[in-house]
């Protein structure tokens, strides 16, 4: 997974988020960038940019949106404890892409492992809305994404370990280990904190 860093300029942000859920919205255009939801948010509402912590294009580009410590502007009563991710498209008209759903749950594991996030809501169970709309793939998003986190365990890195050894021990592969903690090398540290299945 790789997330593009797009480095938007803000106004004051207030950096005391406290994720411990993650709210699912769509753009509601079938087109637009994230840095069209920038501008939207930062001229025409007059907030400190995007809302969203995320982007995710149809295509399955990650981008990152406003930071993940800083308070949101997503969802109304719902901002100081939360990850906004937000979908390129209109899920009121449209399916939503294969690739799109798969860097949306990816993710969503992503984030619930690093944050022991336990809850995913879609904007429209929280707040009176039709957001993400009605073809967005939401209960199975949540079901797959939060079956995963709970499969996840994690294994300290001991002296001698090496990824072939740890792979054979949790029975996985050297590519499942390696994909699984974003690892772009075989080379491990001693107290390294590695996923494991």
């Amino acid at each position: 997974m790789n997330i593009i860093d797009t480095n938007l300029e803000f106004r004051k942000l207030n950096y005391i988020n406290k994720p411990n859920n993650i709210i699912l919205h769509h753009a509601a255009h079938s087109n637009c960038s994230v840095y069209d939801v920038h501008r939207w948010h930062k001229d025409d509402r007059g907030w400190s940019g995007i809302g969203y912590h995320f982007f995710i294009t149809k295509e399955g580009l990650i981008y990152r949106g406003r930071p993940e410590k800083a308070i949101g502007a997503h969802c109304l009563n719902h901002n100081s404890n939360t990850i906004g991710i937000c979908t390129q498209g209109n899920y009121t008209k449209e399916n939503m892409p294969v690739g799109q759903e798969k860097s949306l749950i990816e993710l969503c594991i992503y984030l619930c492992t690093k944050y022991g996030i336990k809850t995913i809501n879609g904007h429209r169970e929280l707040n009176l809305t039709d957001c993400p709309g009605i073809y967005y793939p939401l209960k199975k998003i949540k079901k797959e994404a939060l079956y995963k986190t709970q499969e996840i365990d994690n294994y300290t890195v001991k002296c001698g370990d090496t990824l072939w050894s740890i792979s054979k021990q949790f029975n996985m592969s050297v590519n499942e280990l390696k994909k699984l903690n974003y690892l772009n090398t075989d080379i491990i540290y001693p107290n390294q904190i590695l996923r494991i299945l």
